[in-house]
Order: C-alpha cells, then sequence, then structure tokens
C-alpha cells in the first residue's frame, strides 16, 4: 500500500541536462538533412547517391533508439523505496516496470567507495558517471527480469559511451551478486535499509 512505503533518495544526476542539449542537437541534424534534400537541388542530387542513402538510413535507425532512451533518462526520476517485505526499483531510463526485490533475497547493505572488496559481479542503477556511493548485495545472485532489452536501453548507452569506461547496467539475462546507487544522502540511505533488513 502506498502509505507503508518508505523513499530512499536517489541523487539526481546534473548530467541530464548535458542530454537534453546532446538531444536536441542530434534532433536538429535528423530534422535538416531531408529539409535540404527538399529545398536545394543540389544536395538532393548528392543525397541521391547510395552511400548517402544508407548514412541517412542508420542515422533514422540510431535515433529511433537513441533518442527516446535518453528522453526516458532526462525527464523522469529514479526512484528507489521499501514496501513491506519487498526494495522496489522505479527507473524508466532502466527499467519497463517497477523491480521489486525481496528483503530475503538481500545479504547487506554497505557504503561503496568503488570497491565491493570481493571479485563479484555487480551492475550500476545508473548511466550516468557520477560514482556510486551505496552498495546492496545479495544473498544469492538474481536477475533484474524487468530490465529493458538490451537493444532497446542498455546497449544504446553503452555504443554511446564507447569511448569511455563501461557502466555495468542491469541486464535481464544476467544474473548480478549486488548494484550500487548514488543516494542524495548516504547515510541516511544506509541506515533506512539496514534497519528494514533487520526488521526482517
Amino acid at each position: 500500500m502506498q502509505a507503508t512505503r518508505q523513499y530512499i533518495r536517489v541523487a539526481r544526476s546534473p548530467w541530464r541536462r548535458g542530454l537534453l542539449a546532446v538531444n536536441v542537437a542530434a534532433t536538429g541534424a535528423i530534422v535538416a538533412v531531408p529539409v535540404l534534400i527538399v529545398i536545394d537541388p543540389a544536395f538532393r542530387v548528392d543525397a541521391a547517391s547510395v552511400a548517402m542513402v544508407a548514412v541517412l538510413v542508420a542515422i533514422a535507425v540510431f535515433a529511433a533508439l537513441w533518442v527516446p532512451t535518453h528522453l526516458r533518462a532526462m525527464i523522469t526520476q529514479p526512484r528507489i523505496w521499501l514496501d513491506g517485505d519487498c526494495l522496489v526499483l522505479h527507473d524508466p531510463a532502466l527499467f519497463r516496470r517497477d523491480e521489486p526485490i525481496s528483503r530475503a533475497d538481500i545479504r547487506y547493505v554497505r557504503r561503496f567507495d568503488g570497491d565491493w572488496g570481493e571479485k563479484l559481479l555487480s551492475c550500476r542503477l545508473s548511466p550516468f558517471r557520477e560514482r556510486a556511493t551505496v552498495a546492496v548485495r545479495f544473498a544469492h545472485p538474481r536477475r533484474f527480469p524487468a530490465a529493458r532489452f538490451s537493444l532497446y536501453s542498455n546497449a544504446v548507452w553503452s555504443y554511446s559511451r564507447r569511448l569511455l569506461p563501461p557502466i555495468p547496467l542491469p541486464m535481464a539475462t544476467v544474473n548480478y551478486s549486488g548494484f550500487t546507487f548514488r543516494a542524495a544522502d548516504q547515510d541516511e540511505a544506509i541506515v533506512l535499509l539496514r534497519s528494514w533488513l533487520e526488521r526482517g
């Protein structure tokens, strides 16, 4: 029930504004090309070549995947809340629907400084560059069934950041031992999560 929810405040990335500028520029470029083809005969002749058509198709396909994914990240606010015996993850940029995690599936919660202290496969609940501050370790490796299919979400982030260190985002087909996120208030988030775990 709504009244039982306890919200963990998640930090909102300032990089979302940068995405807005990137998408405005990309959309403008995509729109400008067909406009030039129509109004400029000389440009229309060049664009009739097979190579130019192939480029335009590639841009359209990439934009169809890239722009909606980035728009979801810009206009939505990721949320985490506690609802009874479940920790619920909500982020339309990464998940098709809310992702509930049972209290019994969580081993511990701790501060995160970039190193788990053990070798394990984990994911991060943000495609942005800020450092994660809270780590949630699972009792047993588990998947994120609600994670968006890679072609429509996570792969887009990976390709757009190919020259940067990779960000391990949740995938529906991979078993993870835990996840990290950036809390608005690290101490508050850890105290609330640990208190919730102890009640189990």
